[in-house]
């Protein structure tokens, strides 16, 4: 038999069905003969299912008698919870903060890497080596690696290698920070769900069938 938090995490995130019918796991809690806690919490929660399946409507279609469960309540917690801060802007604005702050990175190298690699014979001028640097940099950056150009010394070598680790975590960073925000926004949401529930189990008229508790069981002889 599942256990109660289980069963109650089943019912807050929506996973009975949406015909309003009580889970057959709630069900056997509310007969469990061993534990009294158990049966009077499982016994709470369904009077609480009931009655919000029974008093909600399902928004947009008032008077149509459809019953809303918590799946649906849920749902609503989530979508205001991440209308409250639209996602989009904060992504695009991380994006633009991240390219801004790898141009800068990129032309500071160029700028650094003359200065600590040996100037090629081809190169006359000292911005025409930051431009070649320049061009390093981004092709390291993206992983690309013509090797036309290529550092020699320690100091260049660490720089690449920096480079490189970054061209290799860039891109997945607005993704997972993406997928983290919304879930860190559905967390806040159940939470608040949850909050409700604990509130409403607190006001529940008595349970009809909280009379029909099985004998206690016999300790024995004395």
């Amino acid at each position: 038999m599942e256990s109660l938090p289980r069963v109650a995490e089943a019912i807050v995130l929506g996973l009975p069905n949406e015909s309003g019918e009580i889970p057959a796991a709630l069900e056997e809690c509310c007969r469990e003969p061993d534990d009294a806690g158990v049966r009077d919490r499982a016994r709470g929660l369904r009077a609480l299912l009931q009655r919000m399946n029974a008093r909600q409507r399902t928004p947009g279609t008032p008077g149509t008698g459809q019953p809303r469960g918590l799946r649906d309540i849920w749902r609503d917690a989530r979508d205001k919870t991440m209308k409250a801060v639209p996602l989009l802007p904060i992504t695009l604005l991380g994006a633009a903060c991240g390219a801004v702050g790898i141009i800068v990175c990129t032309v500071g190298i160029a700028l650094l890497m003359p200065v600590i690699e040996p100037r090629a014979a081809t190169e006359k001028t000292y911005v025409e080596a930051v431009l070649n640097w320049w061009w390093w940099t981004w092709t390291t950056l993206t992983t690309v690696g013509y090797g036309d150009i290529y550092p020699t010394t320690v100091g260049g070598r660490v720089i690449a290698v920096v480079l490189v680790a970054v061209g290799d975590a860039f891109p997945t960073l607005f993704g997972a920070s993406a997928v983290i925000e919304v879930g860190y926004r559905g967390y806040i949401a159940v939470n608040v769900r949850l909050d409700r529930v604990e509130v409403s189990l607190g006001t529940l008229p008595p349970d009809p069938d909280a009379g029909d508790e099985p004998p206690e069981a016999d300790g024995g002889p004395d």
